[in-house]
């Protein structure tokens, strides 16, 4: 091979690596698609946790207090069957079940509001040890004495001791 021969071939080389192949349209397209399909669910994802975050904050009520009223400071037992052999305590800054004759289940009281302007009737929020939090609602009988969760109005707690 002579030195003109080596010459075009080394161009031929060169023109095969610097030549740019334009990507092929279709390919082209579903990256455009890929794209926007995953900015279009960034964007959905974005907006659902604005949501839930305003939601969240629209719905906390204003718990008012952070303490049980005096007057439902206490132990309450009920005669409901399979509430017979239990108490549930209320003081002034934690809620208490017993679950067995042994066993009990404390909560932090984080708020406590009244419910329907309604001096009886409250909404009590608690959270366990590990963050989780609860709110009941609790109805209470004309005596003041008893009540009962709004969610089990079966059954009844009455006032044992204060």
């Amino acid at each position: 091979m002579n030195d003109e021969e080596r010459m075009n071939e080394e161009e031929e080389d060169v023109r095969r690596v610097v030549t740019i192949v334009p990507p092929h349209p279709l390919k082209e397209e579903q990256r455009i698609q890929r794209r926007r399909a995953l900015l279009g669910a960034g964007v959905v994802l974005l907006l659902a946790m604005l949501a839930f975050v305003v939601f969240d904050w629209m719905s906390g009520e204003d718990t008012g207090s952070e303490t049980v009223p005096p007057q439902f400071v206490g132990i309450y037992t009920s005669s409901h069957r399979e509430y017979g052999d239990r108490y549930l305590e209320l003081k002034p800054s934690t809620i208490t079940f017993s679950t067995s004759d042994t066993g009990s289940v404390s909560y932090s009281i984080i708020g406590v509001a009244g419910k329907d302007d309604d001096d009886m009737n409250f909404v009590i929020h608690f959270k366990g040890v590990d963050g989780a939090k609860f709110r009941r609602e609790i109805i209470t009988e004309d005596s003041g004495n008893s009540f009962f969760f709004r969610s089990q109005p079966g059954v009844v707690w009455t006032q044992y001791e204060r």
